[in-house]
């Protein structure tokens, strides 16, 4: 391969590569268990294996919203991440706070809050059939 042809292809793999990342770069890397009600802490945003959803928690208690991107529906449990109080999607930079609310589009729409239940050993369960208000909280 000639040295202008390899500079060429270079440059388009570049710019391949940074269209493809989409701003969700430095996001924490999810778990691969689902967290418990003791184990979540105020402010954390965890993702629950095995289902479209991540749960929280605020000062009022354990919430579950959906992963599906309003955007386009990319799963953001894969295609993106939590960086601090923020949920990342790569696919395209959106942005949404730590109640599925939109911070950055392309999204316009906030994401679906769903049913939580916190079970006798701890564990948290989400229904992801069940959607509520987002103002709900499991406590």
């Amino acid at each position: 391969m000639s040295s202008v042809k390899r500079r060429v292809f270079l440059q388009i793999l570049g710019s391949a590569t940074l269209v493809g990342c989409g701003g969700g770069g430095g996001s924490t890397p999810l778990p691969t268990t689902a967290p418990t009600a003791s184990g979540l802490a105020v402010g954390q945003i965890a993702a629950m294996p095995g289902t479209s959803a991540f749960v929280a928690r605020d000062a009022n208690g354990i919430y579950a919203f959906s992963s599906i991107c309003t955007h386009e529906g990319c799963d953001m449990r894969t295609s993106g991440g939590v960086k601090g109080s923020q949920i990342l999607c790569s696919c395209h930079g959106s942005r949404f706070d730590a109640n599925g609310n939109v911070l950055q589009g392309p999204a316009r729409t906030a994401l679906d809050h769903f049913k939580v239940t916190v079970n006798g050993d701890d564990t948290i369960a989400v229904d992801t059939s069940t959607v509520v208000s987002a103002s709900i909280r499991v406590t």
